[in-house]
């Protein structure tokens, strides 16, 4: 499947995942086609990038958290039963077809299973996660994802501590503490307070 001209990164990097995986599935002896469209557009409605689509679905749907429960009926909403029943795969009658021994190696080259290892998610070897790799990069180690979970603490630590010693805002916040022990507080912020 060709990537568009002008993809964006995010885009692209579904298109090459997905081909990947049909590539390597095609290298093991099974069909699978690549899937694009439903995984580009479960988010584009959340993900701000197209202004006036957001603002519509975020007005009925929110977030979209909830939205499922809430409209178990529309077929919009990615999760719906609405939604999976018309979010049909398109190899589903291969699929049916394959007897149970054949059906099981197929799961085993896909390898989209998760397990816990050490206490956390891994991907199972397989097309998916080859697929994966090649479209995103390879899996974080334990080391690199603790190491950004630290910087990231620490760029939270700093942001914090900036923030709770600007001296305009320790002074309106003492101000405001001030207020709300007299009574009858009727403080507002005007500009240059």
């Amino acid at each position: 499947m060709a990537i568009p001209e002008g993809a964006d990164e995010v885009t692209r990097q579904i298109y090459v995942s997905e081909n990947a995986i049909a590539a390597c599935m095609r290298k093991k002896g099974f069909t699978y086609t690549p899937r694009v469209s439903g995984l580009a557009a479960a988010a584009s409605p959340v993900d701000g990038q197209d202004y006036a689509w957001a603002k519509t679905y975020r007005e009925k749907f929110g977030f979209g958290f909830f939205a499922p429960a809430v409209y178990p009926d529309d077929p919009t909403v990615v999760g719906s039963k609405a939604h999976e029943a018309q979010d049909v795969s398109p190899d589903r009658a291969y699929l049916d077809a394959l007897p149970p021994a054949q059906r099981k190696a197929y799961d085993k080259a896909m390898g989209s299973a998760k397990q816990l290892a050490r206490g956390r998610k891994v991907m199972l070897p397989g097309c998916v996660k080859d697929g994966i790799e090649k479209g995103y990069g390879p899996e974080k180690s334990q080391a690199e994802l603790d190491r950004e979970h630290a910087a990231d603490e620490e760029r939270d630590r700093a942001a914090k501590q900036a923030l709770n010693g600007d001296p305009t805002l320790v002074s309106l916040a003492q101000r405001f503490a001030s207020c709300l022990r007299g009574p009858g507080c009727g403080w507002s912020v005007t500009a240059g307070s």
